[in-house]
């Protein structure tokens, strides 16, 4: 027996929520390898390993491509739950955003914070963000063992 690592896309769906985006993974259908359906049809497959390092490091490489251009409040929910240490920002020589109790405006103030800061972030600070945020991935990797 013998195993494929699958690096597989994320498939993100925005709609418009009082005031805000929602995200949600969107379903898509491909079929596995043997011709079925998928279980899981939010991921789309990318490219396809013999080892999990070699999927790992693509991944990373696809991931840190994706964050450049995206804001990861627009991928949130619920909005009551994001933390954001201020003190750990202004370490690392990030402004830290305005934050309000309710959660339509807070989402608002932190969505424009996001694109008002995010162009000034070095690729240092933009991954010291991002790894706030370790329920927004874009890719997945999937292990599918099969027969030689």
């Amino acid at each position: 027996m013998t195993t494929a690592f699958v690096l597989e896309r994320k498939v993100w769906e925005f709609a418009a929520w009082d005031g805000h985006m929602e995200s949600a993974l969107v379903s898509q259908t491909y079929l596995e390898p043997e011709g079925e359906p998928s279980e899981d049809e939010r991921f789309h497959p990318v490219r396809i390993f013999v080892n999990r390092e070699s999927a790992e490091l693509a991944m990373e490489q696809l991931e840190r491509l994706e964050r450049n251009d995206r804001n990861a409040f627009r991928y949130l929910e619920p909005v009551a739950e994001i933390e954001l240490d201020p003190h750990k920002l202004v370490e690392v020589g990030i402004v830290a955003p305005v934050r309000d109790s309710d959660p339509t405006t807070d989402i608002q103030l932190l969505d424009l914070w996001w694109e008002e800061q995010s162009p000034t972030w070095t690729e240092e600070q933009r991954e010291f963000v991002w790894s706030l945020f370790p329920q927004v991935r874009f890719y997945a990797i999937r292990e599918i063992p099969f027969e030689d």
